[in-house]
């Protein structure tokens, strides 16, 4: 299972893409973090993520409109019932791509296999 989401490219950010991507990429990300705090959320079915910084110095070219880079959140566990309230810091790589055309940027999570059914 991976979760992503789509962010779009404004004009401005296209033409900083030409000159600077990793500008135009944190950019877009910084304007777009609580979508971003939405995808994350998918990996934290039982609690909320928040507050999401990236790490401008984990970003990584892999090819042509394609890079890497570190996102830091915090994941808060709330519950009466079973008296949890409890607050942790996690980290999760992000798999950037620049879409065709360059309209729109796509953002992943890691990739988490499914698991197996348990059998009787």
């Amino acid at each position: 299972m991976q979760y992503s989401v789509t962010l779009p490219v404004t004009a401005e950010n296209k033409s900083l893409w030409q000159n600077d991507a990793h500008s135009a990429i944190l950019n877009i990300l910084n304007v777009a973090a609580a979508q971003v705090e939405l995808m994350l959320q998918g990996y934290h079915s039982r609690e909320k993520v928040r507050k999401v910084v990236f790490e401008e110095r984990s970003l990584q070219v892999l090819a042509t409109n394609e890079f890497r880079l570190k996102a830091n959140y915090v994941v808060e566990e709330y519950s009466v019932c079973n008296a949890i309230d409890q607050v942790d810091s996690e980290t999760m790589l992000l798999s950037i791509s620049l879409l065709k055309g360059g309209n729109a940027m796509d953002v992943k999570g890691i990739d988490l296999p499914e698991r197996e059914p348990d059998s009787l």
